[in-house]
C-alpha cells in the first residue's frame, strides 16, 4: 500500500475522496446518473470506491464496485457501508433506497453541482 490511511467508516471514505479530488489529477463527471472518476489523460473509468482504492494502494480493480473485498480486508470498511456508497454512487432505487444525503456528500467531495438525486423528495 502506498499510503498509511485507514478507512474505517463512510465519513473517512468521504474525506479521502475529497482529498483525492483536491490534490490529484482526477476529473469527476456524472454520466447517466453514475458518478465517474478519471485520472487526467486516461480513459479508464473509476467508481468512487475503486478510485479511492487506487489512490491509497496504487492498484487498479475494475469489477463490480458493489463488493470491493479489498476495502473490507485492507482498509477495514464494513461491507454494508460499501453497499451504501455503491447505492448512492449509482442512485440505485432497485429494492433498496439510496441515501440522498450520502449522494450529496459524494457530490460535494467531488465538487460537482448538485442534481435532483441529491435532494430529498418533498414531503
Amino acid at each position: 500500500m502506498q499510503k498509511e490511511t485507514k478507512i474505517v467508516n463512510i465519513d473517512s471514505f468521504i474525506l479521502i475522496l475529497a482529498d483525492l479530488h483536491a490534490t490529484s489529477d482526477w476529473e469527476a463527471t456524472v454520466e447517466n446518473r453514475l458518478l465517474h472518476l478519471r485520472r487526467k489523460g486516461s480513459d479508464t473509468i473509476f467508481s468512487p470506491l475503486t478510485a479511492v482504492y487506487f489512490h491509497l494502494s496504487g492498484k487498479e480493480i475494475h469489477r463490480g464496485s458493489f463488493w470491493v473485498e479489498e476495502l473490507t480486508n485492507e482498509f477495514g470498511m464494513l461491507w454494508w457501508e460499501i453497499l451504501e456508497i455503491s447505492y448512492a454512487w449509482i442512485a440505485c432505487d432497485c429494492g433498496h433506497r439510496f441515501s440522498r444525503h450520502l449522494r450529496k456528500k459524494l457530490y460535494v467531495a467531488l465538487n460537482l453541482p448538485l442534481d435532483r438525486d441529491c435532494k430529498e423528495p418533498a414531503s
